[in-house]
């Protein structure tokens, strides 16, 4: 192919590119190995480059290395091996633990006002997984309050277990999260001058999606237990002392919770009715 009308720098590579396969080898000193480095490869045939490297020239230490090849087969250079940037932020990001652009606990409130659930995001590595149920800055956007943690409890219930509606007479704000087996969570509104009094709300709650809910002062609670060894926790902006908590049937007509169909195998009998307890005036006031 005649190369006249060619650019010098094209004819110099179209040399290179038809006869690099044709040009001999330089002898390798006695003992010298065949191949530079086991990561050095043809760039575009992928095969280990067997030429000896020779110093670049005007290129500082440390930017391409100290040394180039020349692969027979392409002729083309191969460089130094490729090494990733460091990755950025914190502990956390560089051990895979936070995903970007998502954040770890979402807040979406619930029909009973005032009540909120939180849904976490699971952060997954090579050590198992990581989930954060409670942040407060993500609960006090969403809810205008913080969040003053007194007393934690964990509550174990056996399948079909039901218990509550409890509420507490007093400001008690509640925030639970189920951590083994699956649970169905009741919030009702019992708190009387409220524009939802009776309102109620079913959610679902189990150890894999660690869903959270946030139950405000004067909102009853009740679970109904999916599996054998259900574990909720509790954490509580109060102390619990038993007379300052009062118990309302969960199987109330009034109140005509849509539970499972035979939704419980264990009850708690000492309850009220919502009418004996509106009679005896013992539910909260509404506070906005």
């Amino acid at each position: 192919m005649p190369l006249e009308g060619f650019p010098r720098h094209a004819r110099t590579r179209h040399r290179l590119l038809t006869h690099a396969s044709d040009r001999r080898r330089p002898a390798r000193r006695p003992g010298a190995s065949a191949r530079y480095h086991p990561d050095q490869r043809c760039v575009r045939s992928r095969a280990p480059c067997s030429r000896r490297p020779r110093p670049l020239r005007g290129v500082p230490h440390g930017v391409l290395g100290r040394t180039q090849h020349r692969c027979p087969r392409c002729a083309r250079t191969a460089g130094p091996p490729r090494r990733d940037p460091p990755r950025r932020g914190g502990p956390d990001q560089r051990a895979g633990l936070v995903r970007r652009g998502r954040p770890p606990v979402r807040a979406r409130p619930l029909a009973v006002p005032g009540a909120f659930a939180f849904e976490a995001n699971a952060h997954h590595d090579v050590r198992g997984e990581l989930q954060e149920f409670f942040r407060e800055d993500v609960f006090r956007a969403a809810t205008g309050r913080t969040f003053r943690l007194a007393q934690a409890n964990t509550v174990v219930s056996r399948l079909g277990a039901l218990r509550g509606i409890s509420v507490a007479t007093a400001g008690h704000a509640k925030y639970l999260t189920c951590t083994d087996g699956a649970v169905l969570d009741a919030l009702v509104d019992l708190r009387t001058g409220s524009a939802a009094f009776g309102s109620w709300h079913l959610e679902h709650l189990d150890a894999e999606r660690r869903t959270s809910l946030f139950v405000p002062p004067g909102v009853g609670h009740a679970t109904l237990a999916l599996a054998d060894r259900s574990s909720v926790t509790y954490l509580l902006s109060e102390l619990h002392r038993p007379e300052k908590f009062l118990t309302i049937d969960p199987l109330d007509a009034d109140l005509a919770i849509e539970w499972p169909p035979e939704p419980a195998s264990v009850v708690v009998g000492n309850s009220l009715s919502l009418v004996e307890a509106l009679d005896r005036n013992l539910l909260p006031g509404y506070s906005a």
